[in-house]
């Protein structure tokens, strides 16, 4: 397998990554506004975060 195709394929995943991040995030906004709730929030906006920061490091 080529280094072009291991990226694309390591970008792939980290985009799907995102997309469930995305979903849990949504997830949580129809949810009872709760300060446990507002913590998995800020979890996940670090998760998402820390998963961007791998996507530009491998400078698609």
């Amino acid at each position: 397998m080529s280094k072009d195709t291991k990226i694309l394929r390591e970008a792939s995943s980290l985009f799907m990554e995102m997309a469930c991040i995305y979903e849990q995030m949504a997830d949580l906004e129809e949810s009872e506004d709760t300060k446990e709730n507002q913590d998995k929030l800020t979890m996940l906006i670090g998760k998402m975060m820390l998963t961007v920061s791998k996507v530009q490091a491998l400078d698609v």
